[in-house]
């Protein structure tokens, strides 16, 4: 597909320099190669253009299953979200065959994604099913049996909750018969319209700029 319109745009340019009367390129040398550049940036752009919005519907897709995946679950505590995660990653390239190629392995994405898949099998049982349960000892364990600092730890449970609130939400929709989001941007239309199953507590999860921004301004009245 983007071979073909490569080959229309050379095809396109070939022409309109052709058509240039021969007084016109003689005095105007310049004039011939800004049209072609004109031209080849048009593809250029519209490549571009075509790959984003291919990323996106990848995107879109990923995101679609990740939702329709929260909702199959009765309950999310952190197996469940551990479930979940190694599915991205070996969607991502993270874990499994994907992570063989090379170059894939390397990618800074990927490999975040390996320390925080390496932090979800060093729990203990006890911890995958009650989180709550992991106070500070327990992180500084964690970090240490996998040769990390605490604050990929404490990211980790970050991570967690705010997928938590995203599940208690699309769990209460599923509920109550109402359609569960295809993409980012109907989740949010709808979240800002819906806060069923979700507390304001909860909406600050998602957003803790927001929350940390809420936190200053409370110290400042004090």
């Amino acid at each position: 597909m983007f071979a073909s319109l490569l080959v229309a745009g050379c095809k396109r340019a070939s022409a309109l320099s052709l058509r240039l009367p021969s007084a016109l390129a003689q005095s105007s040398p310049s004039f011939v190669p800004q049209r072609s550049f004109g031209v080849f940036s048009s593809i250029k752009e519209n490549l571009a253009n075509r790959a984003e919005e291919k990323k996106q519907k990848t995107m879109d897709e990923g995101f679609k299953e990740m939702l329709q995946k929260l909702a199959s679950y009765d309950t999310f505590s952190m197996k469940e979200y551990k479930e979940v995660f190694i599915w991205l990653s070996e969607k991502s390239g993270a874990n499994g065959w994907k992570s063989h190629i090379p170059g894939v392995g390397k990618m800074e994405e990927v490999k975040e994604m390996k320390k925080y898949v390496s932090i979800l099998n060093a729990m203990t049982p006890l911890q995958l099913a009650k989180p709550q349960t992991i106070k500070s000892p327990d992180r500084q364990k964690l970090a240490q049996d996998t040769k990390l600092t605490v604050e990929y730890v404490n990211k980790v449970l970050r991570m967690y909750d705010q997928q938590l609130v995203m599940y208690k939400w699309v769990h209460m929709r599923k509920q109550n018969s109402k359609p569960i989001p295809t993409t980012v941007a109907e989740m949010k239309d709808m979240m800002s319209r819906d806060h069923s199953g979700i507390t304001m507590k909860d909406m600050m999860k998602l957003n803790p700029q927001q929350s940390r921004y809420q936190s200053t301004r409370q110290k400042i009245r004090m």
